[in-house]
């Protein structure tokens, strides 16, 4: 585990340097070439590279895709590669749009609600959601005064598709002929993904209405 960490934070360190120094010539190339797509490619180019070397040094290809983003864009001003021009995240959701839905399609059927039924499945489930709910929220906490701090832990608390990616390995990787991550425990994991990605718009109405209310008041 140390190891791990060790190179995950090498090489997301090494991302976030090289997008210092190269993320702005990266985009007046994109630019000089007048084809405002040319960034989309050279984002992809990026993002398949760097998942595939994160791979070859024993890491998950998801710490590649986020450091590609590092190296493109390391203070989060947005990529284009003119004024006028769309953005990268723009040019890229027409794709998002098609394979995201896919990607929770596919972590869906995998799940075997039965692997839920048992007692200690299902409770796990309810401590695993209670944590993901409570985890977050506290961390809210740290956020200065005068903002809506309830507004922004629940806000945080949705784990998403970085949650299910990360089960999605455990499951497929066998050790001593079983999975890593039992079918019990991916299945759970999966009901609080969903859990918490329900919850929140429910509770950012509700975390806004308290403190639209507290201002009247």
């Amino acid at each position: 585990m140390a190891g791990i960490l060790v190179r995950a934070v090498l090489f997301l360190g090494a991302a976030a340097v090289a997008g210092h120094f190269l993320s702005s010539r990266i985009i007046r190339l994109a630019a000089r070439t007048n084809r405002p797509e040319t960034i989309l490619v050279i984002g992809l180019a990026l993002c398949f590279s760097l998942a595939y070397a994160a791979e070859l040094i024993g890491l998950a290809d998801i710490i590649g895709a986020f450091a590609a983003g590092l190296l493109l864009d390391p203070y989060g001003r947005g990529v284009r590669p003119g004024q006028e021009a769309a953005t990268l995240a723009e040019l890229i959701h027409p794709l998002s749009s098609l394979f995201v839905p896919l990607f929770f399609v596919l972590m869906g059927i995998q799940v075997h609600v039965g692997s839920v039924g048992t007692l200690s499945a299902f409770a796990f489930a309810v401590v695993l959601t209670l944590g993901a709910l409570v985890g977050k929220a506290a961390c809210a906490l740290g956020v200065g005064a005068g903002t809506n701090r309830l507004a922004i832990g629940i806000g945080m608390i949705p784990r998403g598709e970085v949650g299910l990616i990360f089960a999605g390995i455990g499951s497929s990787l066998i050790v001593d002929g079983q999975p890593l991550l039992p079918q019990s425990l991916f299945s759970a994991i999966v009901v609080m993904v969903l859990v918490t990605t329900l919850v929140t718009p429910v509770g950012l109405r509700w975390a806004f209405a308290r403190r639209a209310a507290k201002g009247r008041g």
